[in-house]
């Protein structure tokens, strides 16, 4: 358990409350913008920054509580922490590196230790090697080596892929997600990539502005954000000031933005006044002609961008509002989209996600 508060001279104040599993293979993702107080609560987990107030337990033991002055240092809370950069140590080799962490274990026992890691990271050809002469994935696999030969109670990684070149994080996100379920142990990892947390994450907790703002699986974060916050936090691309103008029973609603009308699902529980939200891949383009589709919203516009983005294209598209998808750029070769084009857009009534905004 979590539950914190940090604050900074002309800066933010942090606020974090969050439960993590005490066992068992469950990744969860620390997620927001940069200097959203992401890497200080992983920091004050580790003991090396001090909370103001508030309680760190894990399991049945007390790391910090700021009412009955407990603050133990870090290495007696055995929390194995990957640093941003690695934070290898150039003079020693990739053996050494990894045995830092057990320099209290005899001789022996270290060297078995260091040895079940160097095989679990498949590092054993490595061993004597210097960090100069590792490339980025084998620092990575050092650097959480090290983390890892204590025998940690939790696993702390803070942007593990960021210090990578595009193709080798592509790689190794794969490779770094099957590690983590083969050591079926609690970690806390924090980023700032969509993508990344996807692909690393059984559990998402957002913090934006200093404040923990939702907590739940990865997908319901990323497909139904609780608030606004959340939903620029998470990347939602298209959010839209609205007003329902009609509920039906069928449990869907009509909603007004800006005068174009979409049908939503009803959430339940919210007002009137609405943001809605539609994330770019659930959007739909089609030229020409249009059969039965199963979508119930049917909008009509101009190509007002086309952005390539890697094997993607973003296309923005004015049907009375900015409407954001994502297409392969097959598609977009194949429809032959291009600003200042008319194109239809489908997006199914599901895929429109209503959040309250109160007032008028």
């Amino acid at each position: 358990m979590i539950q914190l508060e940090k604050a900074f001279p002309g800066g933010p104040r942090i606020e974090c409350a969050l439960e993590l599993p005490a066992e068992g293979a469950s990744v969860t993702v620390l997620f927001g913008p940069s200097g959203a107080g992401k890497t200080t609560v992983l920091r004050c987990v580790a003991g090396l920054e001090t909370p103001d107030r508030g309680a760190i337990r894990f399991g049945d033991e007390t790391w910090f509580d700021s009412a009955r002055g407990i603050d133990l240092p870090p290495q007696r809370r055995r929390a194995g922490l990957l640093f941003q950069d690695y934070a290898l140590f150039p003079h020693l080799t990739v053996a050494a590196n990894v045995a830092y962490g057990v320099g209290d274990l005899p001789d022996g026992a270290r060297r078995q230790r260091v040895d079940e890691t160097l095989a679990l990271l498949r590092l054993e050809a490595l061993a004597d090697r210097r960090p100069v002469q590792l490339s980025g994935g084998e620092k990575q696999r050092v650097a959480l080596g090290r983390a890892l030969a204590p025998r940690p109670r939790v696993l702390l990684l803070d942007e593990p892929l960021s210090a990578l070149d595009a193709p080798t994080r592509e790689t190794l996100r794969s490779e770094l997600r099957r590690l983590l379920a083969r050591l079926a142990q609690p970690t806390l990892l924090v980023t700032h990539d969509r993508i990344e947390a996807l692909a690393l994450g059984d559990r998402m907790a957002v913090i934006s502005e200093g404040r923990l703002r939702q907590v739940g699986p990865i997908e319901d974060v990323f497909g139904r954000p609780a608030d606004l916050e959340v939903a620029r936090a998470v990347g939602v691309e298209t959010v839209l000031s609205a007003k329902v103008v009609n509920r039906r029973e069928e449990g869907l609603v009509i909603i007004d933005a800006g005068g174009v009308l979409l049908t939503a699902m009803d959430p339940g529980g919210i007002d009137d006044a609405v943001f809605a939200c539609i994330r770019a891949e659930e959007v739909v383009l089609e030229r020409g002609p249009v059969g039965q589709v199963s979508a119930r919203n049917r909008l009509e516009g101009t190509v007002s961008s086309v952005t390539p983005e890697g094997p993607l294209a973003r296309i923005v598209l004015d049907c009375g509002f900015s409407l954001a998808a994502v297409v392969t750029r097959q598609a977009c070769r194949d429809l032959d989209i291009k600003e200042g084009e008319r194109l239809t857009a489908f997006v199914k009534s599901p895929s429109v996600h209503l959040i309250g905004r109160g007032g008028p």
